[in-house]
């Protein structure tokens, strides 16, 4: 009779709410809600006509509460999603009339939050997946104009913490990387709002572990690489910040212990030597961050003894001198400050070995039998120090077939002979203590070959043959 009066709509909504109120008390759920979506679509429409009038704005208020209110009383899992979406939309509405007003955005962010663990229950992952990442790219948003807010930090917080819920739920590898790398840059976003809380730089590290694992299994090498030296250089910038911080440090340790399976990865020889270069150089900064830690230096003596051993095999002798030479450097200064000196001994003896052999290639052969010799000395040492570890003896028995090849070059054959005979002997106590490890058959049917040859040279035929046949029966065995 009077539409102009709108003092009638706000009694007739007014009603409402009490017919609402008395339906949820009944139990009468779905009348309830049908009431709400009527009386909420007559309020939105007196609202659009008089955007100021609080006494709409408090009416839509009260019922959208009063809805909320349902959630607790509803068992149907598809009825609670149709009036989480419904209140959703209705809260979409009142921001989009009154977009100055955070709390819309707010409330839609926290039905959300709702709406993700009814969907993560009902086992719709792509759904919660989609949710989280619509809900999260609101309210990063708000997070840019109110950087300061706790209540929006909380929530991204809670819907991140939902959605790694997902990562133990999901088999299908190229969803796990999207979800991993959607995580990391969400991280990573808030790394650059919130510079100053550390911890968002920490879960970066920590996502990048499973992802690494992924790429290694598609065998994306170069990109496992790439996410090392992003990793890196996170955790760089983390100890500079806070040197003294442990977690940080073994963080860091543990991110280079694990860079190290790139080492046993087929690839090519430029790829590796940059691999061993990185690991050197970060245990050396490590190293430096942490110089009480002794361990770190006998890592990058370690380190050192690999790259050797990887030039020498490729024919680079200079570049592989200079790699043992640093390595023998760091084992002298471990053994005076008495950490654990027989294993640096070890790895001296090794080395001292393979510089032999490379002098020998070179022909520099006064050079090569004072470094075998040096090499020997040492293994008997530690094997008189320790004869339970049959490390010392196995390496002297190499030892010496290459001391004994030596001396074969020079034409001293019977010396040769003697060392060849010495360096078997050493291998049959070594196959007598453990008659199936491959490598003491391998490298003793070497030394049988060798010695084979050395006789046939020296005109005994008969004795070359059988040398010759037993290393063919010892290789058969392997």
């Amino acid at each position: 009779l009077d539409p102009s009066d709108l003092s009638y709509h706000a009694k007739i909504a007014g009603l409402n709410e009490g017919m609402i109120i008395l339906l949820i008390n009944a139990g009468r759920l779905d009348d309830a809600r049908s009431r709400s979506d009527s009386t909420l679509d007559v309020l939105m429409d007196l609202v659009q006509k008089e955007p100021d009038n609080v006494t709409f704005l408090s009416m839509i208020h009260t019922i959208l509460n009063d809805m909320e209110s349902l959630f607790e009383t509803e068992g149907d899992a598809s009825k609670k999603e149709a009036d989480v979406n419904f209140l959703i939309s209705m809260y979409e509405k009142l921001s989009t009339l009154d977009p100055s007003d955070l709390s819309y955005h707010a409330k839609i962010a926290g039905l959300n939050e709702g709406m993700i663990i009814l969907l993560i229950n009902a086992g719709r992952l792509d759904d919660a997946r989609s949710r989280s990442d619509s809900t999260l790219d609101v309210l990063m948003d708000l997070v840019q104009k109110e950087p300061d807010n706790v209540t929006f930090l909380s929530m991204i917080h809670t819907i991140l913490t939902d959605l790694e819920s997902l990562l133990d739920t999901e088999f299908d590898a190229s969803k796990k990387e999207s979800d991993l790398n959607f995580l990391i840059s969400m991280y990573e976003k808030l790394s650059t709002l919130v510079p100053s809380d550390l911890s968002y730089h920490i879960k970066i590290v920590e996502l990048n572990e499973p992802m690494i694992g992924l790429l290694m299994n598609a065998g994306l090498i170069d990109d496992v690489r790439s996410r090392y030296g992003s990793i890196l250089n996170i955790l760089m910038k983390l100890m500079e910040e806070e040197p003294e911080n442990v977690t940080f440090i073994s963080m860091f340790r543990n991110v280079l212990s694990d860079m190290e399976s790139l080492l046993e990865i087929d690839c090519d020889d430029s790829e590796k030597e940059a691999d061993l270069n990185v690991l050197i150089s970060m245990y050396e900064k490590l190293s430096l961050l942490d110089p009480s830690d002794l361990s770190h230096h006998a890592k990058v003596a370690d380190l050192y003894d690999r790259m050797g051993s990887f030039l020498m095999n490729a024919g680079r002798n200079v570049d592989a001198r200079s790699s043992y030479d640093m390595s023998l450097s760091i084992r002298n200064i471990l053994i005076e400050k008495g950490e654990s000196p027989m294993l640096q001994e070890f790895g001296i003896a090794s080395i001292r070995n393979n510089l032999g052999t490379m002098f020998a290639q070179d022909g520099e052969f006064a050079e090569a039998k004072a470094m075998f010799e040096a090499s020997l000395k040492t293994y008997v040492d530690l094997f008189d120090r320790d004869k339970e570890d049959a490390a010392y003896q196995y390496g002297a028995a190499l030892t010496l077939n290459n001391l004994a090849k030596l001396f074969a070059d020079m034409g001293r054959d019977e010396d040769a002979k003697s060392i060849y005979e010495s360096a078997l002997e050493a291998y049959v106590e070594l196959l007598n203590a453990d008659p199936e490890n491959v490598r003491y058959k391998k490298h003793a049917s070497i030394t049988l070959d060798n010695l084979g040859s050395l006789l046939g040279e020296m005109g005994r035929g008969e004795d070359s043959i059988r040398m010759h046949e037993a290393a063919q029966e010892l290789r058969s065995e392997i």
